[in-house]
């Protein structure tokens, strides 16, 4: 067999456009709905079926499993689903990915998509150019995505088709089933998908015997895994856990078919009369395969969590830095450390609302800082880590497990009033970074706003968050002066002085609102979330001022200066 090197070339890179148009569309799809994509995940997946579905629907979206596999690895990770849900978001990705798979071998194989490739991709690239807003933007680069996907599709197809014109697969057919099963896994490994795996064997199809296309069907499932166990590797035991889980799906639903292939072939071929039509046979095998596997296996989903917790334990991982590493066996010395710890928490909450308000957090470290330049300089979107908040959610939650530990021992009434104060504190400085974190999404899609007054909105809350995390960050972890009593007065009533202001602040802004409402001032502009942004402003100033005030006169009493 004589190989044509340009024919190879066109056939990887057809790969690569196809792979390439994918991410394009699902990255697409993750900035224009992917705040919402992912409220779907948390709120949808309370019970076994609706996790299954809601896997299912969001790979549909999205064309992609890879993507919802590993937002549901990352989210099983944090602790936001549990292991159960998380399962059943992986069954749904695997019928989801047959799904998406039909519809591209119907339209690359039974359609010209070479009449819908470039029309797409120039639809996309013109509107491009035309809008401004961003959301609209990655809206067109789905159109570009997609017509990318069906270019590299053709390509693929194409080229395969002058490849194998002189090779002689016929060959191979009697290695049998299990070796079409290897070289199934094998191709999805090295691809690293199995959408593009299946077009790659339903291009094979008048070489393969139909037979051996139905037994690489089983072995491009198991491959799927490899890449779900790759993204687990680094990850927590729920997320290796989660990993596993998939790959026991894949393998027992492909061992069962392996075992009674007989009776599936029989099913597919004789039954569904599709001998004569092998593209849709591996249309309707691929499905029946998953749907199989979740029929199969469904009833056992709480068994398979419980089984897996078994697997990958781990010592516990703490967040926090000292009350960990301190007995509560001595009262003043616990107290002193919840203290430190939750000076930790000031810390890093300050830091990631710093970001959420789309400030880098370099610049609470600036010795000088004039406001203006820092809200100039800091145009771009900071995508939030949800990561982080949970970390400091973790980190209130551990002060807590400690302080009801300590509780268990003789506190006395002085001492238990500084625990009930140091717990208000905490979860006041926490509902102030969630308030900030709820206005996030709003305060991004006031920078894609082209109207001037939302602009200067936007800065205008920015700067009166900013003005309250900057003093606080260089006075208590810059300057390092809350061992020293003068600074430490002084400081209090600096902050007693701002938050004054904040009050004043925001019955001006809610008088200018209204004042503006009254003379129909605001056309074209959502007034309601302005009004919910200058509150969750003022509810986070306010929270976060209110319970360093109370930090810091405990502060100065705990260390007697």
């Amino acid at each position: 067999m004589i190989l044509n090197i340009q024919d190879l070339i066109t056939a990887f890179s057809g790969i690569g456009i196809f792979l390439f148009g994918i991410q394009i569309m699902e990255n697409s799809l993750i900035t224009s709905m992917g705040h919402n994509l992912k409220k779907i995940l948390i709120n949808s997946t309370n019970t076994v079926k609706k996790s299954i579905l809601t896997g299912f629907l969001s790979t549909l979206v999205l064309q992609n499993s890879t993507t919802v596999t590993i937002i549901a690895l990352g989210f099983v990770g944090l602790g936001i689903i549990n292991l159960i849900s998380g399962i059943g978001i992986i069954f749904g990705t695997n019928l989801g990915t047959a799904i998406v798979s039909a519809f591209l071998i119907l339209l690359g194989f039974k359609t010209k998509i070479d009449l819908l490739a470039l029309p797409m991709i120039a639809l996309g690239g013109f509107l491009q150019i035309i809008f401004k807003s961003k959301r609209i933007k990655s809206i067109c680069n789905i159109f570009v995505g997609f017509g990318l996907l069906f270019l590299g599709l053709e390509y693929l197809k194409n080229s395969l088709e002058n490849i194998l014109i002189n090779f002689d697969i016929i060959k191979y057919s009697d290695f049998g089933i299990f070796f079409f099963i290897i070289c199934g896994i094998i191709i999805t490994f090295l691809i690293q998908s199995s959408t593009a795996s299946i077009l790659v064997l339903v291009s094979l199809l008048d070489k393969i015997d139909l037979k051996n296309a139905l037994g690489a069907i089983i072995g491009i499932n198991i491959g799927a895994t490899i890449v779900t166990f790759l993204v687990s590797i680094t990850g927590n035991s729920d997320k290796k856990r989660l990993a596993l889980a998939h790959i026991i799906f894949n393998l027992l639903t492909g061992l069962v078919v392996f075992i009674f292939f007989d009776f599936f072939q029989y099913f597919i071929l004789d039954f569904f009369n599709l001998k004569g039509d092998p593209v849709f046979a591996i249309i309707i095998f691929h499905i029946f395969f998953n749907i199989f596997g979740i029929f199969l296996l469904v009833k056992f989903i709480p068994d398979i969590a419980n089984l897996l917790k078994k697997f990958f334990k781990t010592k516990k991982k703490y967040y926090t830095l000292y009350i960990q590493n301190i007995s509560t066996e001595i009262p003043e010395i616990a107290i002193n450390a919840i203290y430190q710890e939750s000076l930790n928490l000031i810390k890093k909450s300050i830091i990631f609302c710093t970001e959420l308000i789309n400030i880098q957090n370099s610049f609470l470290k600036q010795r000088k800082s004039y406001l203006n330049e820092i809200l100039n300089f800091n145009n771009d979107v900071i995508y939030s880590n949800l990561e982080k908040y949970q970390k400091i959610k973790k980190i209130e939650l551990e002060i807590i497990n400690y302080i009801a530990k300590l509780e268990t021992s003789q506190l006395t009434k002085i001492q238990q009033l500084k625990l009930n104060k140091i717990l208000q504190i905490n979860k006041e400085i926490v509902l102030s970074v969630k308030q900030v974190k709820d206005i996030k999404q709003n305060l991004d899609e006031f920078t894609e706003d082209n109207k001037n007054f939302i602009h200067i909105k936007y800065n205008q809350f920015r700067r009166r968050l900013f003005s309250i995390y900057y003093p606080i960050f260089q006075f208590m972890f810059i300057d390092n002066n809350l061992k020293n009593k003068k600074e430490c007065k002084n400081f209090l009533f600096i902050l007693k002085e701002i938050n004054s202001k904040i009050i004043k602040d925001d019955k001006k802004e809610i008088n200018f609102i209204t004042k503006h409402i009254l003379e129909n001032d605001f056309k074209g502009i959502d007034v309601p979330t302005l009004i919910n942004v200058n509150r969750a402003v003022y509810l986070s100033s306010s929270g976060i001022l209110t319970s360093l005030i109370y930090f810091l006169e405990e502060y100065v009493i705990i260390y007697n200066f």
